[in-house]
């Protein structure tokens, strides 16, 4: 049987944990007070959710919401998404996108973009039971910093 568990917006008292999952996740260390200064910035143009287990933060997503001036309407992109490894396969990761969703239509956002590598399976499965489709989009990148 799946342990209960809850999502909810981030507070500041789960920077901690929240710095541990970026770690176990991206692999970049981050002090709560860095993380809080970031929280800061971005609080009127990102999301963040997390998922609580047992009185611990197990999961979190963030989601970015963009306005454009050709739009007449913003739309969000889910960019990050992670459960630690342990907690996975309960429904966290469903219940952090959809909480992402609605927290995106409370902003205004049309839509939801989601980009994932293509070997992450297990990701694409989730979103596709969500209703995400593929679209046939490039995404092309370039480091904007200077080689050292």
């Amino acid at each position: 049987m799946a342990e209960a568990f809850s999502i909810r917006a981030i507070r500041l008292n789960d920077l901690v944990a929240l710095g541990e999952l970026n770690h176990e996740f991206n692999g970049l260390v981050m002090t709560p007070e860095q993380i809080a200064v970031r929280l800061r910035s971005t609080q009127h143009s990102e999301l963040v959710v997390v998922a609580e287990m047992s009185d611990r933060i197990v999961g979190f997503a963030c989601v970015q919401i963009c306005d454009s001036v050709c739009y007449a309407r913003p739309w969000a992109e889910l960019t990050e998404l992670y459960v630690r490894e342990g907690c996975r396969r309960q429904g966290l990761g469903r219940g952090l996108v959809q909480e992402a969703e609605r927290l995106a239509r409370q902003k205004g956002a049309t839509d939801m973009v989601i980009r994932t590598g293509e070997a992450n399976a297990a990701g694409q499965a989730l979103y596709s039971t969500l209703g995400y489709t593929t679209q046939p989009h490039l995404t092309l990148q370039k480091p904007l910093s200077e080689p050292t």
